[in-house]
């Protein structure tokens, strides 16, 4: 069902504005999902059901991972767009006699509630006085907040972007919210692998003059400038002259940028394609081409990169333009190990950007373990007849999956097909056979894998596919979780009806040392809603080999209530050991409760850290303790004191571990904490190893007394990638928040007791 007015969304991820009309039925929608296995974020469809109960259901693989009343159905509803919002986030507060926000509003994260985020509604429902706020983007690697005061719902003065406990940018906003004056703004997919800025001026809302463009790579210290160009000066975000922009996807792994010129907004004269290696410091030309200048499209002779293009999936395109359509003889070759060519094909003279004849299309993951082609026939830009699908183990290239499309044109697929997984790669050879019928899945479809160091592909799973809809599933199926791999082999076995999973569904893992899947969680789905009842022992969305952790409790109406417990298994230990757990309420407010062990998100074999204290309305109350077991020792290594009655507010003395904390990184901080902010003194500590090395103190620097977290004065600080075998340090000066002056990079290695001077930094 087409729901038209609830799927055209504006750049905040909210649904336009104009005339709105609540109706029934269920629409796709696009989420960000970040996915372990290949380390990289993915664009999933998930589905949005609109009930007559004015509440919207998102529905993943027939699991309902969200259910949310919608309070005012008369206005439109704001949607989430990444996985972890939806899964965990959940805003509180309280509604008035007009069903309007009123009085003070916070964030539920994962059952706790986070610091200080969240602000105040007026009796009239809008904001009012200081806000903290998330991004849209928000999630792991992503924690950015903007902070700021609202009058009358409208942003008002200084706003700032804080990541990692660091100001990272800002602005002014006038009337009515309106950007106005000199801005530090931060990129749409800001995270911690593409950590992007933007530096210039807005007058009434809109760019003008110079705007430079910064990156900051996870390594690195401090941000550069990799690009930028000029607005012109009346106002209206128009581009000029020459600029530097970034790949859209531009990141650590995906350093891209396009250099040319703009004329009056439009892209002429030759413009060219830029790439810059990880390791690298200077930008390459591996591409490029001309635009008309008349109408900016492209001309001539052209060289792009693919879609999917990084390090590891350095393929470019080579052929012509012809009034903005691709035209003739297109190649595509891959830079691993010497250029080589791997695919390519026609396109029609006519200048329609159709595909014929003989082609060999590359999968959208191509990369040096994926290495999978596709080889086929076009008519009129579509598939017809039968496709092979081709796999390049090392150096011998198999013939691994196919089917055929209809001889219509339609590109619909007909008859048996073996189809690869999404993440087909060297650690998940994950293939699909069955049945088409006009593009639908229809009846079996069998699941089957090959570890990477095995001869042969075994059936692990499947099921079967309703005719009458288009690929839903019924009846009894064993599938793969997200995150299935040669090191993460977890199936789930259970039942689905009418698209949904119902009845009880068992969780497998798959023993390495017995050779067999093996029972190791599961529970039950009621049929009236598809949500989660009951006992469950569900698996960490981690759970590998070095993390083998499970969670045991009960389920309220799709909500986690009463006791939790986590158990963990050692990758040498033959059973799993309670380690962890508490309580949420019994009301299905997911709300966490009472004393509690949680475990720190990077928690595996070889970072055994532990948090342990009190929770009361989903807010950390009193004293917390940090543990860490390292062989047979579990030691308290940090911690400190939280605010009875205020939302996980630091108070006193602190120690506290590196985001990155591990054996070979033990960085504790440790300092004073006012109402929730640093201040004064910090000192940065490293132990090298258990046993009877001493905590050093390599390092630290002071905060404003005033509370806001803005570092002042002489620091010294490690780099991002400090370890035991690489430890560098950073000296030199902040002033307000911002780095200053002279700083030195110093280095030692693990053996040595003084840090050296290896080069100097002007900021």
């Amino acid at each position: 069902m087409q729901l038209p007015n609830l799927i055209q969304y504006s750049n905040e991820n909210q649904i336009n504005e104009g005339s709105f009309k609540w109706e029934q039925g269920i629409v796709d929608h696009q989420v960000v999902n970040f996915n372990h296995s290949n380390n990289r974020y993915n664009n999933i469809i998930i589905q949005l059901k609109f009930t007559q109960e004015g509440e919207i259901l998102y529905i993943y693989d027939g699991s309902i991972l969200r259910k949310e009343k919608v309070i005012e159905i008369s206005q439109k509803p704001q949607l989430l767009n990444n996985i972890e919002q939806i899964k965990f986030l959940e805003w509180m507060g309280n509604y008035g006699t007009n069903n309007q926000k009123i009085g003070r509003w916070t964030i539920l994260w994962k059952g706790t509630k986070l610091k200080d985020i969240g602000g105040e509604y007026s009796q009239e429902g809008k904001k009012q006085g200081l806000w903290r706020e998330i991004t849209k983007n928000y999630r792991k690697n992503a924690e950015v907040l903007e902070i700021g005061v609202y009058e009358n719902d409208y942003r008002k003065g200084y706003w700032k972007y804080i990541y990692q406990q660091n100001d990272i940018g800002g602005g002014q906003y006038c009337k009515l919210g309106i950007k106005n004056g000199t801005w530090t703004e931060i990129c749409d997919g800001f995270e911690l692998s593409s950590q992007i800025i933007y530096i210039g001026e807005y007058l009434d809302g809109k760019k003008i003059g110079k705007w430079n463009i910064l990156f900051r790579q996870s390594n690195q210290y401090e941000f550069k400038q990799i690009g930028g160009g000029l607005y012109i000066q009346e106002g209206d975000g128009t581009k000029i002259g020459n600029w530097i922009e970034l790949d859209d996807e531009f990141n650590n792994k995906k350093q891209v940028t396009y250099q040319g010129e703009y004329l009056i907004g439009k892209k002429v004269g030759r413009w060219s394609v830029n790439f810059r290696h990880i390791n690298e410091k200077q930008f390459n030309q591996i591409g490029g081409g001309s635009y008309e200048q008349e109408n900016s499209i492209k001309f001539g002779k052209w060289t792009e990169i693919s879609e999917g293009f990084n390090c590891d999936s350095q393929v470019i395109q080579n052929g012509e333009y012809k009034n903005g359509k691709k035209v003739g003889l297109w190649d595509y070759q891959f830079h691993f190990r010497g250029h080589k060519l791997i695919g390519g094909g026609l396109y029609d003279q006519n200048g329609k950007g159709d595909k014929f004849g003989k082609w060999i299309d590359l999968d959208r993951m191509y990369k040096w373990n994926s290495q999978v082609t596709y080889s086929g026939q076009y008519q009129i830009g579509k598939k017809v007849g039968k496709w092979d699908t081709w796999y390049k183990d090392y150096e011998n290239s198999l013939l691994i999956g196919g089917g055929f499309y209809d001889d219509r044109c339609a590109g619909n697929k007909v008859g048996k097909w073996i189809e690869l997984d999404n993440e087909f790669m060297g650690q998940k050879l994950v293939t699909y056979t069955g049945q088409y019928i006009n593009d639908k899945k229809v009846g079996r479809w069998d699941i089957w894998h090959k570890h990477h160091s095995g001869n042969h592909y075994k059936q692990i799973g499947g099921g079967s596919y309703d005719s009458r809809e288009e690929h839903m599933k019924i009846g009894k199926w064993i599938i793969l979780c997200d995150e299935f791999s040669d090191s993460q082999q977890v199936v789930f076995n259970g039942e689905y009806f009418h698209g949904k999973k119902v009845g009880l569904w068992d969780i497998l893992y798959w023993c390495f040392d017995q050779d067999q899947y093996k029972l190791i969680g599961g529970g039950i789905y009621n049929k009236k809603d598809c949500q989660k009842i009951g006992n469950w022992i569900e698996l960490d969305d981690l759970f590998v080999q070095q993390r083998k952790v499970l969670f045991k409790g009960e389920y309220l109406d799709g909500k986690k209530v009463g006791k939790w417990d986590i158990w963990y298994k050692h990758y040498n230990s033959n059973e799993f050991k309670l380690i962890g757990g508490g309580s949420y309420d019994i009301i299905g407010s997911a709300i966490k409760l009472g004393k509690w062990i949680e475990l720190d998100e990077g928690f595996y074999d070889r970072k055994q850290v532990t948090y342990a204290g009190q929770y009361k309305a989903g807010v950390k109350n009193g004293r917390w303790d940090t543990w860490y077991q390292q062989e047979q020792q579990n030691e308290k290594i940090g911690g400190g004191l939280f605010k009875e009655g205020v939302d996980n507010m630091k108070i006193g003395q602190w120690i506290e571990l590196d985001d990155e904390f591990s054996e070979s990184k033990q960085i504790t901080y440790q300092g004073v904490y006012v109402k929730g902010y640093k201040v004064g003194y910090w000192d940065i500590n490293f132990k090298k190893q258990q046993g009877d090395y001493k905590i050093e103190k390599i390092g630290g620097g002071s905060f404003t007394e005033i509370g806001d977290c803005i570092k002042i004065g002489k620091w010294v600080e490690i780099s991002n990638r400090f370890w035991i075998g690489k430890q560098v340090i950073y000296v030199g000066e902040y002033k307000k928040g911002r780095k200053i002056g002279l700083w030195f990079k110093m280095k030692r290695s693990f053996n040595q007791a003084e840090f050296k001077i290896s080069r100097h930094i002007v900021i």
